[in-house]
């Protein structure tokens, strides 16, 4: 086992039981904050998150074809952008915005997902961001877009 995955797989124990810790703390507390429902949807997709790449290294270890890694790299890419929804959802919470402004962001943010996410798919076809050959990852020179 390389070193890398060793790092991956480290780093996938270690952020699932401290995000972990945080969602349970929610749980328990027995005053509850306004924002802390959308803390809480943060950390479990965040938990499922890692836990989905924790899985993915593992296979990996055993199992390798360019479907499968490009199958779970655009789930990944997706997660990702899902996670980001997630977080702005949860920082509106702190910002004193007025109502009008709110909804011009969530329409950005929501209009960014989801043009991200399409071309998450047809990056599948295209290799705009990311292409497996040899069952090996490997970024495109456009692949910085992709982190929009």
């Amino acid at each position: 086992m390389s070193n890398n995955v060793i790092f991956n797989i480290t780093v996938c124990v270690v952020g699932i039981l401290i995000f972990t810790i945080h969602a349970v703390n929610i749980i328990v507390k027995k005053e509850k904050r306004k924002d802390e429902r959308n803390l809480f949807d943060f950390l479990v997709f965040t938990i499922i998150h890692f836990f989905t790449y924790l899985v993915f290294s593992v296979v990996k270890l055993y199992y390798t074809s360019n479907a499968y890694v490009k199958t779970f790299y655009t789930i990944f890419y997706i997660m990702n952008n899902i996670e980001v929804l997630l977080l702005f959802r949860y920082m509106l919470g702190y910002v004193d915005l007025k109502t009008k402004t709110i909804n011009i962001l969530s329409a950005i943010n929501i209009s960014l997902f989801a043009i991200f996410t399409v071309l998450d798919i047809v990056n599948i076809f295209t290799g705009i961001f990311f292409d497996a050959v040899g069952g090996e990852y490997q970024r495109s020179k456009t692949m910085i877009i992709s982190q929009g």
